[in-house]
């Protein structure tokens, strides 16, 4: 499911289609998608990576060496 939304979004993009009310409505179509078709687990396991990495790059956030 995730890879079609992705497809056809690189489809849109490559041909022009940037505004901001499509990317709102994308946004949410994701959103929904993901509450429909994936465990709260399975989205936990896609997303920790991204936002470790963001949480750790973050130069506002105090970080301790483990």
């Amino acid at each position: 499911m995730i890879i079609t939304f992705v497809e056809q979004m690189i489809y849109h993009l490559q041909n022009g289609l940037h505004s901001e009310k499509f990317h709102r409505l994308k946004a949410r179509e994701l959103h929904m998608l993901i509450q429909a078709y994936y465990t709260h687990e399975e989205v936990v396991s896609l997303l920790y990576p991204v936002l470790k990495k963001m949480y750790y790059m973050n130069p506002k956030v105090p970080h301790t060496k483990k």
